[in-house]
């Protein structure tokens, strides 16, 4: 909403600068304005808030929602799916994860690993997966070309997700 009343204040204001130095019109309802401000700004306000809550509704019963596969278990990996579970109106849900260090099966927060990171290429196909999430810890670097490789082949998007805690300053 602040962004809404910032975009309308500095319409208003530009409009009513061009009215004075451009067109040099001095006699324009004022009042006008004033109403178009506040109708506009209560308007489109009341719009995103019902659009927000239809979205979430929708959300709720299992639709409008991106899946996401994450490749490779790390601290990286926990955070961004406690995030995802923290912000479900996002619209995104953690499929599971691919990593060669952690046994299949072992679930966090109810995201299973599924197996290694050479099963990318058999879940591909087969899963109508929206993004890959890569979480891939310092040591498992190695990987990242083949992954890259293998999810532009099946036109899957990835986004990189770091691990901040093992950055050395």
């Amino acid at each position: 909403i602040y962004g809404i009343v910032r975009a309308n204040t500095i319409g208003i204001v530009a409009l009513i600068l061009v009215l004075y130095l451009v067109v040099r019109e001095i006699h324009f309802s004022r009042s006008v304005m004033v109403i178009f401000y506040f109708f506009n700004v209560c308007a489109t306000s009341g719009f995103r808030i019902i659009l927000r809550k239809g979205l979430q509704n929708i959300r709720k019963k299992g639709y409008n929602l991106k899946h996401i596969l994450l490749v490779g278990y790390s601290r990286a990996a926990e955070e961004y799916i406690d995030r995802l579970m923290d912000n479900p109106q996002w619209g995104y849900v953690a499929c599971g994860i691919l990593d060669n260090n952690v046994p299949a099966g072992t679930l966090y927060k109810g995201v299973k690993v599924l197996g290694s990171l050479g099963n990318l290429e058999i879940i591909l196909p087969e899963n109508k997966l929206d993004e890959i999430a890569i979480t891939l810890s310092l040591r498992d670097y190695d990987y990242l070309e083949a992954i890259v490789g293998t999810c532009e082949k099946f036109g899957v998007h990835t986004k990189f997700i770091p691990d901040y805690n093992h950055i050395v300053p």
